[in-house]
């Protein structure tokens, strides 16, 4: 497996006000995908203004397939995290499944 990104996110509960709550966030060692762990909103953000990248994935473990590039919007002096470049008040990161 080529490596995708630095984390690939499978899952995310999504919140109150348009916004997701947390995120499952693997990381990608190149050779394949951590095992993930649960991480808030936040966290993503942070890390995706200091330069680190993220996709979404779909599907299991070991059939997982490379989704859409994550990235940050600012709104209002709000950030939002979306997979497409509408610069829109709420999160969308496609239709990721929800945390199990």
């Amino acid at each position: 497996m080529a490596k995708w990104a630095d984390y690939v996110i499978s899952q995310a509960n999504h919140g109150s006000n348009n916004k997701i709550g947390d995120l499952k966030q693997h990381v990608d060692n190149g050779k394949n995908l951590g095992l993930g762990e649960i991480v808030p909103r936040s966290t993503v953000i942070t890390n995706i203004k200091k330069g680190k990248s993220y996709v979404t994935a779909f599907n299991g473990l070991s059939t997982m397939k490379k989704g859409q590039i994550i990235r940050v919007h600012n709104v209002d002096d709000d950030f939002y995290l979306r997979v497409d470049k509408n610069k829109v008040g709420l999160d969308y990161l496609g239709s990721i499944p929800e945390i199990s």
